[in-house]
């Protein structure tokens, strides 16, 4: 018994030490407490006012930040509707309504009216010799409009040429016939070439086509691919991935042309370059031009810079004598490079 009651004693010794640290705890917590609310009460306006300039400032930076950032929006959409032909690249036609035309023109005044002038040779297709017919058409009237009798046909006639051309698609078998000599034995077959390697193929009619829309005419694959299906009323018809590699084949081929070409440029005693932004695979590259007004190479790169110059290995293996003329570029001041600059001014 003398045992349980001194644990319990303890216990109570214990717990009595515990709620005093405690009490004495929360007194201290009241006091610093009494005290903050004293301060918040006898310092409350100038609380709240500080507190109302800090939300101000916020509020006043952001509104500066916005009216900073339409400020420099208005700026640069106030500067593409200021351009035109004068001060950018963008063609006369497409001068905004709103905008005058300025299109440089060097010639002298004159006091001549506009389009063709009096005794100017008129340009037109002459007629055929009679050798050069490959198909006549006759127009008569057969029956008699007034009392329907038929007509009878007078030898005298009026003719008029036409030149025109037609698509005939042709699905050609090809055979390769194996032969013996009667004589000796020797045996031989006829040798397949490599453009007819495939059961079927397209031929080079239709390859031709292809790549000159491409190339030439600056024709979309899809546009082309439809064009191809249009004028062989839809006997053939190509597949764009089929476009697609025919121009990754061609190009393959043109490597040697790349480089001669390339050569004859470097040659040029005056070599013009430029470079312009296009898309490629939806993203910005560049496309550029050396040569002059009878050679012409191009180079396309994901990137507008001088890794491209480089790479494209003109200007970087052009000697001192060389002149060199586009519009201010501060790559043609490079050090790496040793050619005579020539600036293009634009006229205005």
């Amino acid at each position: 018994m003398k045992d349980d009651f001194y644990s319990l004693y303890c216990e109570a010794v214990e717990e009595n030490e515990r709620l005093k640290k405690e009490n004495k705890s929360l007194k201290i917590q009241v006091v610093s407490l009494t005290r903050r609310v004293r301060y918040l009460e006898d310092n409350q306006d100038q609380i709240i006012e500080s507190k109302v300039n800090k939300a101000v400032d916020k509020i006043t930076a952001a509104f500066e930040d916005k009216v900073f950032s339409l400020e420099k929006q208005v700026c640069s959409l106030k500067s593409i509707l200021n351009n035109d032909g004068t001060n950018s690249g963008i063609p006369t036609s497409k001068t905004p309504i709103q905008k005058q035309k300025r299109i440089p023109n060097f010639r002298a005044p004159s006091d001549k009216k506009k389009g063709g002038q009096p005794n100017h040779k008129k340009h037109k297709l002459e007629r055929f010799d009679d050798s050069e017919i490959t198909d006549t058409v006759d127009h008569a009237v057969d029956v008699c409009p007034e009392c329907g009798a038929v007509m009878q046909h007078r030898g005298n006639m009026r003719t008029k040429d036409e030149l025109d051309f037609q698509i005939i698609v042709k699905k050609i078998r090809h055979r390769f016939i194996n032969s013996f000599c009667p004589a000796c034995g020797y045996e031989s077959k006829a040798e397949i070439p490599n453009h007819l390697k495939e059961e079927n193929q397209y031929g080079r009619g239709v390859q031709a086509t292809a790549l000159s829309l491409l190339n030439e005419g600056c024709v979309s694959m899809k546009r082309t691919q439809e064009f191809i299906t249009g004028i062989s009323h839809g006997e053939i018809e190509t597949s764009a991935g089929y476009i697609a590699k025919l121009q990754k084949r061609l190009y393959e081929q043109l490597e040697r042309f790349d480089e001669e070409l390339k050569k004859e440029i470097i040659k040029l005693d005056i070599v013009h370059w430029d470079d312009t932004v296009i898309m490629i695979n939806k993203h910005r590259g560049c496309l550029r031009f050396y040569g002059n007004d009878k050679l012409a190479y191009y180079a396309s790169h994901d990137k507008k810079d001088k890794a491209g110059l480089d790479e494209d290995r003109i200007l970087n293996r052009s000697d001192a004598e060389k002149k060199v003329v586009h519009d201010h570029n501060i790559v043609n001041y490079n050090e790496e490079y040793d050619f005579l600059i020539m600036l293009f001014h634009k006229l205005m």
